[in-house]
């Protein structure tokens, strides 16, 4: 067995386990908190890291915008891959909405982007408080209070 199969078999039981692949993680930072962080708090452990990046920036770059990517990812197929409103599908312009704005919900101003993706990943993408809309049918909701889709289609119909 090379070693990219049994990577790849790995992630497949660890995907099959999640749950508790997860209770461990915790069980394990908890009994093992103050090592842990002590590494981190280590004199040295920023500079060096830094270093690091200094060397090779385009390396973590690309990690990170892989990371990022993937993330985006998840949260789009969890809520459907397409705008609500209009059917958009295509991925650059889709983007989340809170449905009833942030305040229900509890987030400040601040949780945008990246930061809203990672949110939802973490707390199991709640459907009740956000979907998935394309940037101008968000922005339209934002701006003028309705979709200028729904405006279009309800005329239509009457």
């Amino acid at each position: 067995m090379n070693l990219e199969s049994k990577r790849a078999s790995h992630r497949r039981w660890r995907a099959r386990n999640l749950a508790s692949v997860r209770a461990y993680g915790r069980k394990h930072y908890r009994e093992n908190r103050e090592r842990l962080l002590s590494y981190y708090h280590q004199p040295g452990i920023k500079e060096h890291r830094r270093k690091l990046y200094r060397e090779n920036p385009e390396k973590y770059r690309a990690h990170s915008r892989k990371k990022l990517a993937k993330v985006r990812r998840e949260v789009h197929e969890a809520y459907g891959s397409a705008c609500q409103c209009c059917g958009e599908k295509t991925p650059e312009f889709l983007s989340m909405d809170y449905i009833n704005g942030r305040k229900s919900v509890g987030h400040s101003n601040k949780m945008t982007g990246i930061k809203l993706y990672f949110w939802l990943r973490k707390n199991g993408f709640p459907k009740k408080d956000f979907r998935l809309l394309c940037y101008n049918c968000n922005c339209s909701r934002g701006f003028l209070g309705y979709c200028p889709h729904e405006k279009h289609a309800n005329t239509q119909t009457h």
